[in-house]
């Protein structure tokens, strides 16, 4: 499977082909609505130096490294069509609070929120999330 990137004060935005083909028909709000998942990835400091970030990142780099090897996807630079290509949490603009990085996330933010079911579906991981 073929994921699109889009990349923004270091952080890389990711979408699948299947999730960009949603976003090409729909608004960004709808297409988050039906499904699709823009999976955000930092460098692994930023977790370290805030921990609260592992709440909204999918990853560090590495993890994308990962999921994309351990599935033998393709990883492409996203040209244009389909997704906007926003990065979602790049420019702290989801933030509130006065918290180290502003971690305190406002209700738009939540809608880019991926969880690890989100993840399995999109990188084909096997497992599901027990409850």
């Amino acid at each position: 499977m073929r994921f699109f990137f889009c990349q923004n004060n270091n952080v890389v935005a990711v979408v699948s082909e299947e999730h960009l083909k949603i976003f090409a028909n729909a608004s960004e709000a709808d297409a988050i609505k039906a499904g699709a998942r823009v999976f955000t990835f930092c460098r692994p400091a930023r977790l370290q130096e805030d921990p609260a970030a592992k709440l909204f990142f999918t990853g560090t780099f590495d993890d994308l490294k990962t999921l994309i090897k351990s599935g033998k996807h393709d990883l492409v630079e996203h040209t244009g069509g389909g997704w906007s290509g926003f990065v979602p949490f790049s420019n702290h603009e989801f933030f509130e609070g006065p918290h180290l990085h502003g971690t305190c996330l406002n209700e738009k933010a939540l809608q880019y929120v991926c969880t690890l079911a989100d993840i399995r579906a999109a990188f084909g991981l096997p497992g599901t999330v027990e409850a």
